[in-house]
């Protein structure tokens, strides 16, 4: 209303009949209104994704101002109540320092560009019925405009917590006699992968890190098990008391019988 330039987020979904007047394809992107944070950042001349708390989410970088005033920088966390899932991969390099005295130890290098990865696993369509979907991403690679070359590949799963079938890394040149290729199975979600290609030559060797990012749903998954538990514990509890006193009583009368029968 006052002419000030805004970020807006927006939402990769299938077409529906909420909004099939503006779909081409079989997907369309939807503003998300509930990202009002995002609004507070008037007069924005730039916004890029950056996974700031390194937690898998992607977080939101403004640049505000123009030329004629002095630039800001502000962050915004990614506030996303939907429990969405993903999976983090790091290609790293093999390069090793030749004057270091831990040479024995892993050559963990540094990030390196052209590695693709691609994902493949089992999501549910509609709700209803299973669709295997296939993702392939490049590490380092200038696929938009004023996006920030980050050293790994995020990949969205959404919100269906299946396990990733198949994860494939590639590494340049990757001819047919020589294919430096490397695939992994039933990846955990929410993870971040770290690879490391040594020995170069042999993929079939190659490490890999796994570091796992808790659920936002993992509390309300704890609250909820530990009230199942005292519910169980109080009704073993209640079982238990009463089979003692039925026993005591049971006692009791077989003490008097034989207090009976020996008169």
């Amino acid at each position: 209303s006052n002419g000030s330039t805004v970020s807006i987020i927006l939402q990769n979904r299938a077409c529906g009949p909420d909004n099939n007047l503006h779909c081409t394809y079989n997907r369309t992107f939807i503003p998300q209104a509930d990202e009002i944070f995002v609004l507070a950042a008037t007069n924005a001349s730039l916004a890029v994704f950056f996974d700031v708390l390194e937690d898998g989410y992607p977080d939101l970088l403004v640049l505000q101002g123009n030329s004629k005033q002095n630039f800001q920088l502000i962050g915004f966390q990614n506030s996303l109540v939907q429990d969405v899932h993903f999976i983090k991969v790091m290609v790293l390099s093999t390069f090793s320092c030749d004057t270091c005295s831990h040479q024995n130890k892993l050559p963990y290098g540094n990030d390196q560009p052209g590695q693709s990865v691609k994902m493949e696993t089992i999501t549910i369509l509609d709700g209803i019925k299973d669709n295997w979907i296939q993702l392939s991403a490049v590490q380092m690679s200038q696929s938009g405009q004023l996006t920030l070359e980050l050293p790994y590949v995020i990949i969205g799963l959404g919100a269906t917590p299946n396990f990733v079938e198949k994860l494939t890394v590639a590494i340049p040149p990757n001819s047919r006699s020589n294919q430096l290729v490397r695939t992994y199975t039933q990846m955990i979600p929410n993870s971040q992968i770290v690879v490391v290609p040594s020995p170069l030559m042999n993929p079939e060797k190659w490490h890999s890190k796994l570091f796992i990012t808790p659920s936002r749903m993992i509390l309300h998954t704890g609250i909820a098990l530990s009230v199942t538990l005292v519910v169980l514990a109080g009704v073993l509890a209640i079982l238990q008391y009463r089979e003692k006193v039925e026993d005591d009583r049971e006692r009791k009368l077989q003490s008097q019988r034989f207090h009976y029968d020996a008169l």
